[in-house]
C-alpha cells in the first residue's frame, strides 16, 4: 500500500520537479527505511519497513518513467523493455545475493548490501543527470 501511495506521488511531482531530485529523495527514504529495520523495536522496524518500499517503489516509478522521457520517440519501446529487462534480471540476481549475505552475515548484511546497492544508485543518478544536462546545452 505505502508503495502504491509514493509511486502515485512521486509520478505527480516529476511533473513539477526535477526527476533526479526525485530520485535522490526515494533513495535517501529507502536507506534511511532500511536501516530502521535494524532496530529491534518492533514499530521503528515497521516504519522502516515502510519507509524503505515506499523509497525503492517511488524510485522505480521515476526511473521507469524517465526512460519514456529521455528515449528518442522511435525507440521508446525498446528502452522500456530494456529497462524491464535489466529491472528483473537484477532483482534476481540480487534476490539471490541477498540471500548469501544473510546466511553469511545475517540481516545486518543484507541491509549493508542494500544501502552499498542505494549509494551506487545515487551515483548513477549523479552521472546520468550531467551527461543529459550536457546533451540537452549541446
Amino acid at each position: 500500500m505505502a508503495g502504491s501511495w509514493s509511486s502515485y506521488l512521486f509520478g505527480r511531482l516529476s511533473e513539477r520537479h526535477s526527476r533526479s531530485r526525485l530520485m535522490y529523495w526515494a533513495i535517501i527514504m529507502a536507506l534511511i527505511g532500511s536501516m530502521m529495520t535494524l532496530s529491534s523495536n518492533i514499530f521503528i522496524l515497521i516504519i522502516g519497513l515502510i519507509l524503505f518500499a515506499s523509497g525503492f517503489l517511488a524510485g522505480h516509478s521515476i526511473a521507469s518513467g524517465w526512460i519514456g522521457v529521455i528515449s528518442h520517440p522511435r525507440s521508446k519501446a525498446y528502452a522500456s523493455s530494456l529497462y524491464l529487462l535489466f529491472y528483473y534480471t537484477g532483482s534476481s540476481l540480487l534476490g539471490w545475493s541477498g540471500g548469501v549475505f544473510l546466511s553469511h552475515s545475517g540481516w545486518s548484511g543484507v541491509i549493508f548490501m542494500i544501502c552499498g546497492l542505494l549509494i551506487v544508485t545515487g551515483l548513477f543518478v549523479i552521472v546520468i543527470s550531467r551527461s543529459l544536462r550536457s546533451f540537452i546545452t549541446e
